[in-house]
C-alpha cells in the first residue's frame, strides 16, 4: 500500500467497515492519496468499490481504523468538509421537472459553487454534448445523458476530492474521450480522483494507481505498467484451422497447449516467441491455418491472477442514446 503522508487528501489507517447486519464492506486498509493523483479501485460486483468511495464521500462512517479527509477526521464531518467533495454516485438523482440547465445551477447552489467558474459549467455542457438539451426538462433525457449531466455538475463544483462510481457507464464513446480528459483537468487542478469500476479497457487510461479490491481487501496498489510486470501474464495465442488435428508435441515458451476442433490454443509466458515453431508444427501436419489471434496479458489477467476469480466485466450496458 502506498504510505501514510500528512499532506494527503485521502489518509486511511488501518480504515475498516462493517454493515449493521454483520456484512462485510471494507477489511483493514491502509493507504494515501495526494493531491493531482487519480487512483482506480477495480473489483468485481460486491469487492466493496461503493462502499469505500461512500466512505470517502462521509456518507459512511469507518467501524475501526481511522479516515482523514482534506486533512480532516472523517469521523465526524461538517458541512465545511463536503462542501470540498464531489461525490457522483452509479445512479444519477435529479429533479426530473428542472431542466439539465437548471439541475447544474441547484447543484451549484448547493455546493456553495453558484455562479463560480460559469464558463468551466458550459464548457463541461459542450463536452458532455448537452448544450442542444440544456433547457429540455430533466424527464425527457435517456440514461446516459442523466449520467453524463451529474459528471458535468460534479466536474463544475472543482472539489478537491472527486469520486466517480462506475462513471463510463451508459457514456458514448465521445463521452468517454470528454470524461477521461475532463478527469485529468480535475488531476491537473490538484484535485484528488478516486474512480470505482470493472470496467478493465479505460481504467488504465486514467488512471495512475489502481488498487485491486476483493472481498473488501486491497489485493494490490500500484502504476497499471507495475502490476502487469509484477505479475508475470501469459500471451494467448488462439490460432483457427482447418483440417482434422487431434495432437501436437510439446513445445518451448509454450506452458499451456490445447488442441480443439477447428482450434489451436496456446499460452506463453515469452510473448509471441512462441508463434513461429507453432506455426511449423501445424505446418507439418498438413493442417490449414485460417486465422490468427494474439491477445497479451492484460490488468483482467492479473487480478485473476491475484484473487482466483475472474473481474465481472459483463455488466450488462445501460443504453447511451
Amino acid at each position: 500500500m502506498s504510505p501514510v503522508e500528512s499532506s494527503a487528501v485521502v489518509r486511511a489507517e488501518e480504515m475498516a467497515f462493517r454493515y449493521p447486519s454483520g456484512r462485510r464492506g471494507i477489511e483493514p486498509t491502509t493507504l494515501a492519496a495526494r493531491p493531482g493523483e487519480i487512483v482506480a479501485l477495480v473489483g468485481p460486483n460486491g469487492s466493496g468499490k461503493s462502499t469505500f468511495l461512500r466512505l470517502l464521500a462521509t456518507d459512511l462512517q469507518p467501524t475501526g481504523g481511522r479516515l482523514s479527509l482534506l486533512g480532516t477526521d472523517a469521523r465526524r464531518p461538517r458541512p465545511s468538509l463536503r462542501r470540498r467533495i464531489a461525490w457522483a454516485a452509479d445512479e444519477p438523482v435529479h429533479l426530473e421537472a428542472l431542466s439539465g440547465a437548471e439541475n447544474l445551477r441547484l447543484f451549484l447552489q448547493l455546493s456553495r459553487r453558484g455562479g463560480f467558474r460559469a464558463r468551466y459549467a458550459e464548457e463541461l455542457l459542450d463536452a458532455f454534448n448537452l448544450s442542444a438539451d440544456r433547457n429540455v426538462p430533466v424527464s425527457e433525457y435517456s440514461f446516459g445523458m442523466g449520467r453524463k449531466l451529474l459528471l458535468t455538475e460534479v466536474l463544475a463544483a472543482e472539489p478537491e476530492l472527486l469520486l466517480l462510481d462506475e462513471p463510463t457507464v451508459g457514456l458514448d464513446p465521445p463521452g468517454i474521450a470528454a470524461l477521461r480528459k475532463e478527469v485529468r483537468r480535475a488531476a491537473a487542478r490538484g484535485a484528488s480522483v478516486f474512480i470505482a469500476t470493472n470496467e478493465i479497457v479505460e481504467t488504465p487510461l486514467m488512471a495512475d494507481r489502481i488498487v485491486f479490491l476483493h472481498e473488501g481487501r486491497p489485493l494490490a496498489d500500484g502504476a497499471p505498467a507495475k502490476l502487469l510486470n509484477e505479475v508475470r501474464g501469459r500471451t494467448r495465442i488462439t490460432i483457427d484451422v482447418t483440417g482434422e488435428l487431434e495432437t501436437l508435441p510439446a513445445m518451448p515458451d509454450i506452458e499451456s497447449l490445447h488442441v480443439q476442433p477447428g482450434r489451436v490454443v496456446a499460452e506463453s509466458s515469452r510473448g509471441t516467441r512462441a508463434l513461429p515453431r507453432l506455426l511449423e508444427a501445424l505446418i507439418e501436419t498438413g493442417t490449414s491455418i485460417r486465422e490468427i489471434q494474439v491477445r497479451e496479458p492484460n490488468l483482467s489477467d492479473v487480478f485473476r491472477r491475484l484473487s482466483g476469480v475472474e473481474l465481472d466485466t459483463d455488466r450488462a450496458e445501460r443504453g447511451a442514446e
